[in-house]
């Protein structure tokens, strides 16, 4: 219970995303330097950090909200030292002190766990957004879809080797090598020559300007946001059925 009110270090958030770090590598079958920024927007995972401020801003809510005759009120009244490290406990959260309209607003509403969950994720989006949108955005993540929402790759009905494939695109894996193409005669078969000696986007029906290319733009566009109630749902859409048929199964024996 100490620890929605601890005050955590740098190095300390550090170590528990790198535990985290390599519990998803061993997850997804990544070495050891895999980057997870992907896997963990595909899943909707927040990082430990973000779950640290979600804690203590949970925490901290419920202290503001106990009667003014409990211990920890009484002390955070009365022992200077207590109160030096509430202080800086509100100032470290990063959903408290930013922006503390907000904060207040939802503090003052209620204690209803999906409100500061909403908050949170506002928070999330709000961090997603600007990593997005600064000078140099990380290509693959900025590829994938720009809300928060565990990807419709992951739970559409399909083939594990179909699922497989998706998400190797989606994590860069897909090319794995550098390769020849025997269709087009490229030296180095990479994601942009694949996708235009496939014709992908002639095939879902796309514009080939489409960005961030033709085969994300379609994952993220045309896809639902909901899952399917009947087990042949990808099969009754012609553009996901155009989707399997040609980016994935007829690459495979250009695509390893």
């Amino acid at each position: 219970y100490g620890l929605g009110i601890s005050l955590f270090l740098k190095k300390d958030l550090l170590a528990i995303e790198k535990a985290q770090d390599q519990c998803l590598r061993m997850a997804f079958g990544g070495h050891r330097t895999s980057s997870t920024a992907v896997f963990k927007h595909m899943t909707n995972l927040p990082s430990m950090q973000a779950r640290v401020h979600t804690l203590v801003f949970k925490m901290v809510c419920r202290i503001k909200h106990l009667p003014s005759d409990t211990l920890i009120s009484v002390v955070t009244r009365e022992c200077t030292r207590w109160s030096f490290l509430w202080t800086k406990l509100l100032k470290s959260s990063v959903l408290w002190s930013s922006p503390p309209p907000r904060s207040m607003a939802i503090l003052n509403e209620c204690l209803d766990p999906g409100i500061i969950d909403n908050h949170a994720k506002k928070r999330r989006q709000e961090i997603l957004d600007s990593v997005r949108a600064g000078p140099d955005p990380p290509v693959l993540l900025s590829a994938c879809r720009p809300k928060l929402g565990i990807d419709p790759i992951l739970y559409l009905p399909m083939s594990l080797y179909e699922r497989s494939r998706l998400v190797r695109w989606r994590m860069g894996w897909l090319p794995a090598r550098p390769v020849g193409c025997n269709r087009c005669l490229h030296t180095h078969a990479s994601r942009r020559p694949l996708i235009a000696c496939l014709s992908v986007a002639t095939r879902l029906g796309v514009s080939e300007t489409a960005l961030p290319n033709p085969l994300d733009y379609f994952l993220n566009t045309y896809l639902p946001t909901q899952k399917p109630i009947l087990a042949s749902f990808i099969y009754m859409n012609p553009k996901q059925k155009h989707l399997v048929k040609y980016c994935v199964l007829d690459g495979k024996e250009k695509i390893r």
